[in-house]
């Protein structure tokens, strides 16, 4: 059974994004009122809104750039600006590549050939720290806050199939990233230099808390009457929840709007709102850089070195 699972496991895995991707936008189509015309609260200043949309993206984006600035620097010194066209280029390439592996293509096109796959250990690095920081928040939300007697209320009306269905590809996506470390360290893809670790972990901490923020207080403006002590963790449950997920990348807005409209709904957040924010972000944080990224590879001349 397990050689036939790891035979057809692109296969499978496919299949899983592919059905997440149903999955949330059947939950965002049941959710019928996030669909309503959105309008800011009375009192709400647009300037603050835009400032915390474009400052915190600027911030998030400009310590990835740094992170990968950093790491970088363990194969030979690169600039702030080459960081940045090497980081954009790249995240454009992993968008339209299965599983987002094209981001390790990308950037070793920037080194010599031997270097290869220091890049991409470098690469790996960067990623998996950006998730440890969404586990560790995440799991710390699930111990503290889950047995909170409004929570248990909230998911007790949930509609048991679909949320069945919804919770199982959550716990298979538990299950794969654990045999995923496991893996991991059988081929000692692990065992990185602590100087590497210590500033992926770095920056993906700082960024994690950046993006973070720019949800929450994006939220806290826009609601005035739920305190942040209550958007916060619902923010680190949501990007938990969503990481867990398998999903194809240009579709990472719907599985993100479906399980943020879902936590927040423990909350008594408004689905609309929700969803508008998260849509926000992602124009901001994702799409925006993808396309810049994109003006980048079209004036850009690869030299394979």
């Amino acid at each position: 059974m397990y050689k036939l699972i790891f035979k057809y496991h692109k296969i499978i895995l496919n299949g899983f994004k592919v059905l997440t991707v149903f999955l949330a936008l059947y939950y965002l189509w049941r959710q019928r009122e996030i669909w309503s015309a959105f309008t800011l609260p009375a009192g709400v200043e647009i300037f603050k809104i835009l400032l915390i949309l474009t400052g915190f993206s600027l911030l998030n984006w400009f310590f990835e750039i740094k992170k990968w600035q950093g790491l970088a620097g363990h194969i030979r010194t690169i600039t702030w600006t080459e960081a940045a066209k090497q980081t954009l280029m790249s995240f454009s390439v992993s968008l339209l590549t299965p599983n987002r592996i094209g981001e390790y293509g990308a950037k070793s096109v920037f080194y010599a050939q031997p270097d290869y796959k220091k890049v991409w250990a470098l690469t790996f690095a960067s990623n998996f720290a950006q998730l440890f920081w969404t586990f560790i928040m995440g799991v710390a939300v699930l111990l503290f806050w889950w047995q909170h007697p409004a929570v248990k209320a909230y998911i007790s009306q949930w509609h048991l199939p679909f949320n069945a269905v919804f919770l199982g590809i959550i716990a298979i996506g538990l299950i794969a990233f654990v045999i995923y470390i496991k893996h991991l360290k059988s081929k000692n893809y692990l065992l990185l230099h602590k100087t590497v670790w210590q500033q992926s972990l770095f920056y993906a901490g700082v960024r994690y808390a950046v993006f973070s923020s720019q949800f929450a207080l994006l939220l806290y403006f826009l609601s005035h009457n739920i305190g942040l002590n209550f958007i916060y963790p619902a923010v680190f449950l949501s990007y938990f929840m969503a990481s867990l997920i398998p999903v194809l990348a240009f579709f990472d807005w719907a599985v993100k709007s479906s399980v943020s409209v879902l936590v927040f709904g423990m909350i008594n957040m408004p689905g609309a709102l929700v969803f508008n924010v998260v849509s926000l972000m992602w124009l901001a944080n994702f799409l925006i850089p993808f396309l810049a990224g994109l003006v980048l590879i079209w004036h850009f001349k690869f030299h394979i070195k």
